[in-house]
C-alpha cells in the first residue's frame, strides 16, 4: 500500500495526465515557518517550491512597506536616514536605512568650557556627561560641552 506524496490518498489511481503517485490534488503543505501561504501546486515529490505570493514587508528601518515575494529573504531597504537615537542617547543615526544597531555615535566633543576657559577634549560622546564631567569639572564649576555639530549640551 502506498500513500500519495503529501499522504492524503492511499493508493492514488493512475491518470494519463497526472503525476504517478500523485492524488491530483493541492498539496497543502505548510511551506516554510517563515510562511504563512500553503503550497498551492498539486501533489507532487520533493519540497513545495518557494512561496510566490505577494505580501507587505516593512524595510530594514522600519518606517516604509514594500511589496516583495513572500519567499523573499533579502532585506527590503528605503532610501531614508534611519533616524534612530544612538547609544549616546543624545544623536540620531544619520545611516541611509539599515539592518540591525546604528553605528555608536561619531560625534566628538571638540571643545569642554569652564566660566570662559577652554579645554580640549576630543571626547567621544558616547561617553556619559558625568564621566566628561568628572574628568575636567571640579566641585561647584559649571561646564559646557560642544559638540562636533557644534550643539551645546
Amino acid at each position: 500500500m502506498m500513500c500519495c506524496y503529501v499522504g492524503k490518498t492511499k493508493d492514488p489511481e493512475f491518470h494519463q495526465y497526472i503525476t504517478p503517485h500523485s492524488c491530483g490534488e493541492v498539496c497543502g503543505r505548510q511551506r516554510d515557518k517563515d510562511c504563512p501561504h500553503h503550497c498551492n501546486i498539486l501533489c507532487h515529490p520533493g519540497p513545495c517550491p518557494p512561496c510566490q505570493a505577494f505580501t507587505t514587508k516593512s524595510c530594514a528601518c522600519g518606517k516604509t512597506k514594500q511589496m516583495v515575494k513572500c519567499a523573499t529573504s533579502v532585506a527590503t531597504r528605503c532610501e531614508t536616514v534611519c533616524d534612530r537615537t544612538r547609544n549616546c542617547g543624545k544623536h540620531s543615526c544619520q545611516t541611509v536605512c539599515h539592518e540591525g544597531p546604528c553605528d555608536p555615535c561619531s560625534v566628538t566633543i571638540t571643545q569642554v568650557i569652564e566660566y570662559g576657559r577652554v579645554f580640549p577634549a576630543g571626547l567621544p560622546c558616547v561617553l556619559e556627561s558625568h564621566r566628561i564631567r568628572s574628568l575636567f569639572s571640579r566641585p561647584g564649576k559649571v561646564m559646557e560641552f560642544k559638540t562636533s555639530h557644534g550643539k551645546s549640551w
